[in-house]
């Protein structure tokens, strides 16, 4: 299994990324933020269904294919996993290259019980020196705009909210944020 450095390199000798969280129920969470390996990859799947069941109630497994292996589905991106002292995925989150010098972070979801942790903003890290040693020069997400809570969360993180778009399931919310200097239009 391959870990991650500061800098989002890989280096099989680097020190693994982990620290204490203190999750809203008060108990200390050790995680350790990797690239998952080929039996995480399939766990981090699971979690983001799990996300998304707790959200809309009930997940249509069809319309998410991309989530039986997220390696598989962005063999140019980088999935990464936190997990917990048990061995449990906690949260995941994947990058991916897209035109010119952009990425795009998909896939993002970390275990209801760990939310407001410092999981998510652990992983979006991560996922933000990935695509910064890549020279990416902007990163773009979009979550559904009335989860309000991780729209905040990728507002705190520094992303901005660029447009919405209206589709079959709602409104979605498309937030950017740019890399290598200030943001354009940032106050």
């Amino acid at each position: 299994m391959r870990h991650l450095d500061e800098r989002g390199s890989d280096d099989d000798n680097a020190a693994m990324t982990s620290e204490r969280s203190a999750p809203p129920n008060g108990v200390a969470t050790r995680v350790d933020v990797h690239e998952a390996g080929p039996a995480e990859i399939v766990a981090a799947g699971r979690l983001v269904l799990a996300g998304l069941a707790e959200h809309w109630g009930l997940v249509d497994t069809s319309l998410n294919h991309d989530l039986a292996n997220l390696a598989a589905t962005y063999p140019t991106g980088r999935t990464l996993v936190a997990v917990d002292h048990a061995g449990r995925v906690v949260g995941t989150g994947t990058v991916v290259p897209r035109d010119g010098h952009d990425v795009e972070v998909v896939r993002m979801s970390v275990a209801a019980e760990l939310r407001g942790a410092g999981v998510g903003r652990r992983l979006l890290d991560a996922l933000i020196d990935i695509a910064t040693g890549w020279g990416a020069q902007r990163v773009v997400l979009e979550t559904t705009a009335a989860w309000t809570a991780t729209v905040a969360f990728y507002e705190r993180c520094g992303f901005r909210v660029t447009h919405y778009v209206d589709g079959d399931f709602g409104r979605d919310a498309w937030f950017e944020r740019r890399l290598g200097g200030p943001d354009i239009g940032a106050a």
